[in-house]
């Protein structure tokens, strides 16, 4: 297995992805995947990508043009960005221990409305708020925005460039074997959303896809029992087996 680092992280060289917008990120991938290809110690009629969590949005975006035996994707999905990202404000309104089920369908209203505005409109969230008063206090609600950058660790230019991408029609046109994992009480991704990629892909080309769903997993696969415990992110037992173990004979059934 050879590790692909995106700029700025261990030994690769550039500015930390903290600066990166996604295009630019995609596009080191691919040049990584291309001196991946070259190296001796490579055969590139065996090559698989994985990417995990937002490397799962990734993976079928460096595999286009490209020879690839399989594409392997665990905690990301193929829904829009708009969608995966009110998914999360859903998961964190139902899941969090300050639940109150009395103002999640105000809030998710406003939180839609909001990310709309950012997302499609490439609005920052201080000139969403300063015109928008209905609107204000929703940014700092949510999760990820406590960081520097402000949303996750990465510029806005990041995510307003991700709520351009189609995943589906990229997985659509790739000819690679495909797995994908979902672990059952993911904070973050929906099951539909992984779905989308295994049914699509299914359809299009029988027999070509595998699934695995953890029972008790979350987004880092630990195992937790239930999803509010997960949400939490208290503990966590880790059996790293369920993932392995399949994964491995996936790998050896497609890459042989």
């Amino acid at each position: 297995m050879i590790r692909v680092e995106r700029s700025g992280t261990g030994k690769s060289e550039g500015a930390g992805c903290d600066k990166l917008d996604y295009d630019t990120e995609v596009r080191h991938y691919r040049e990584a995947f291309d001196a991946l290809v070259r190296h001796p110690w490579v055969d590139p009629e065996r090559v698989v990508i994985y990417g995990s969590s937002l490397g799962a949005t990734t993976a079928p975006l460096v595999a286009q043009g490209k020879r690839v035996a399989g594409i392997l994707v665990q905690g990301g999905g193929a829904l829009t960005y708009f969608e995966r990202m009110v998914n999360f404000d859903r998961h964190q309104l139902e899941r969090q221990e300050a639940f109150d089920p009395a103002r999640i369908d105000a809030e998710m209203r406003r939180r839609i409305a909001f990310q709309r505005l950012y997302l499609h409109q490439r609005q920052t969230p201080a000139a969403i708020e300063a015109a928008h008063r209905e609107l204000r206090g929703v940014w700092a609600s949510l999760l990820g925005t406590k960081s520097e950058p402000p949303h996750y660790g990465r510029p806005y230019a990041w995510h307003w460039q991700a709520a351009e991408k189609d995943w589906l029609a990229a997985w659509a046109k790739t000819d690679a074997r495909v797995m994908v994992v979902y672990g059952e009480f993911d904070q973050y991704e929906a099951l539909h959303g992984h779905r989308a990629i295994v049914d699509t892909v299914e359809r299009l080309r029988p027999g070509s896809t595998r699934w695995l769903e953890i029972a008790g997993a979350d987004h880092s696969l630990l195992i937790y029992p239930d999803r509010y415990a997960a949400y939490a992110g208290k503990g966590g037992e880790r059996r790293w087996e369920l993932f392995v173990d399949p994964v491995a004979a996936w790998l050896r059934e497609i890459a042989r």
